[in-house]
């Protein structure tokens, strides 16, 4: 977008739609135990983008902001991903109730970033996710992070839809390490 003159001052927001999804073979290792499941949005802003694209004006304000943010908070659809995950691998997860076994997963990343190349007339966009995990089995602990970095290049800029796919598939895809982590199941079994 190219702004021209002080008429020309615009405020993009894409609001996205959080899905991620996973795939699982659905196995018995949780034996049919309970664990308390709970998903927490520690991330330091709500926007997954936001970038003033343009010089800021004399009077405090830039030419163009565009903004990518969640429809809601993200804590709900990765709840109810996971559940089904936890399911699948034969847990039967609680929310809210005190038992022997928890695992509380933190959103601490899920920011984008992107770099426009006039000269190659292309969009460069990277996103990087990051999942941090404690999961207790009565008075023990197991942490782990799992990550996800994910770039893009595209000849024309992103619209909504492609941001919100791109968004998904890097949540998804540091979900899917988690439900990968064997130690981390073996732990929870127990």
């Amino acid at each position: 977008m190219m702004a021209s003159g002080f008429a020309a001052c615009a405020n993009t927001q894409h609001t996205i739609f959080i899905e991620p999804e996973l795939y699982i073979k659905p196995v018995n290792l949780g034996k049919g135990n309970k664990v308390n499941l709970k998903v927490v949005d520690g991330r330091p802003q709500f926007a997954v983008f936001n970038r003033k694209t343009a010089p800021k004006l004399g009077f405090g304000g830039s030419l163009n902001t565009v903004t990518i943010v969640p429809d809601s908070n993200i804590s709900d659809p990765i709840y109810s991903e996971v559940h089904d995950g936890l399911r699948q691998l034969g847990f039967r997860p609680a929310r809210g109730v005190k038992l022997e076994r928890s695992l509380v997963i933190n959103v601490v990343q899920l920011k984008m970033n992107y770099r426009h190349h006039v000269s190659e007339a292309r969009v460069h966009a990277r996103l990087k996710t990051a999942i941090r995990i404690i999961a207790k089995n009565g008075k023990k602990k197991y942490k782990n992070i799992y990550k996800s970095n994910m770039e893009k290049s595209s000849r024309i800029l992103v619209g909504k839809f492609k941001n919100e796919q791109f968004v998904n598939n890097g949540l998804s895809l540091a979900l899917q390490k988690m439900f990968e982590d064997k130690k981390l199941w073996f732990f929870l079994s127990q």
